[in-house]
């Protein structure tokens, strides 16, 4: 409509709600991300695709990819260790293991929650009920809200003041 690219994702469990295919704007970092696989010289379908163009998959090169990436890691921090010590580690937050990879929809979904809402996040995932996406968004640091005043009543003022403490 105003002129931007769109990714179409046709969504495999949408009997229910009826919707076959969300479309997402190419904006901000997802562009960013597609401009440096488009860079690559690769053209296909998918975007999680090795060098040669093949959709990564789950079982196969997907997770030997995520097995290579944690031997790395833990092949640097044992560097470090040796180069820096345990306790310098220690103070920078690096000494924990194994590394572990997460899903972030969760994430995603959380914090698509606290910028627009549920029912936007629900449109986000795909989701046919707000108690579906109810399961994805986490409440790591509590329900923010806005206090009851910003200044104490009259009558607690009256209690605080100076002259009531020095006269008691």
């Amino acid at each position: 409509e105003d002129g931007s690219e769109e990714l179409w994702i046709k969504l495999p469990k949408t009997m229910k709600s009826g919707v076959k295919i969300k479309r997402v704007r190419v904006v901000g970092d997802l562009k960013v991300l597609l401009d440096r696989v488009r860079a690559r010289g690769i053209v296909g379908q998918t975007i999680l695709c090795d060098e040669k163009g093949q959709k990564l998959l789950l079982q196969g090169k997907f997770r030997f990819r995520f097995h290579k990436a944690r031997e790395a890691a833990k092949k640097h921090i044992d560097a470090l260790a040796v180069e820096l010590g345990v306790e310098k580690l220690r103070e920078l937050g690096l000494e924990w293991f194994p590394f572990q990879f997460r899903d972030l929809r969760p994430k995603a979904a959380t914090d698509k929650e606290r910028s627009a809402g549920m029912a936007e996040t629900r449109r986000f995932l795909g989701h046919t009920t707000e108690r579906q996406t109810a399961d994805y968004v986490r409440d790591k640091i509590g329900e923010l809200t806005d206090p009851v005043s910003a200044s104490p009543p009259e009558w607690m003022a009256k209690v605080l003041s100076p002259k009531t403490q020095s006269s008691a």
